[in-house]
């Protein structure tokens, strides 16, 4: 009875800590997916329209979210979007935003990227 109950608590214990892996794993992937889903439409859509480099970019950073470390590519992904962004933004003169909008998007990354750096 001592060795069942011995072997189904191991078991039990091993099955329930690798199902937390998983699901911890899972989670981050998945975080770290739609966070680069979202901000690969987001650059797309509002800030430069259909940018060729933007969605060679993003479409790799998206596959590298996949296929790599979840932690590690969710901050990769994150400094390369908003340093790309806000180096698109310098470049091209954009033809339906003004300037001012332009410099306070600007202003927005900057803090934003700032908080986020020390929130990590």
């Amino acid at each position: 009875m001592f060795i069942c109950q011995f072997c189904f608590s191991f078991i039990y214990n091993y099955f329930f800590h690798f199902m937390f892996i998983c699901q911890f794993r899972f989670f981050l992937i998945y975080n770290c997916f739609i966070f680069s889903l979202l901000l690969f439409f987001f650059i797309i859509f509002v800030t430069v329209t259909f940018n060729i480099f933007i969605i060679i970019i993003s479409a790799f950073i998206i596959i590298t979210v996949i296929c790599f470390h979840p932690v590690i590519t969710f901050i990769i992904t994150f400094f390369v979007f908003i340093e790309f962004n806000r180096l698109c933004l310098h470049w091209f003169d954009l033809w339906f935003f003004t300037r001012r909008f332009n410099r306070c998007f600007i202003r927005f990354i900057n803090v934003f990227t700032r908080s986020f750096t020390v929130f990590t």
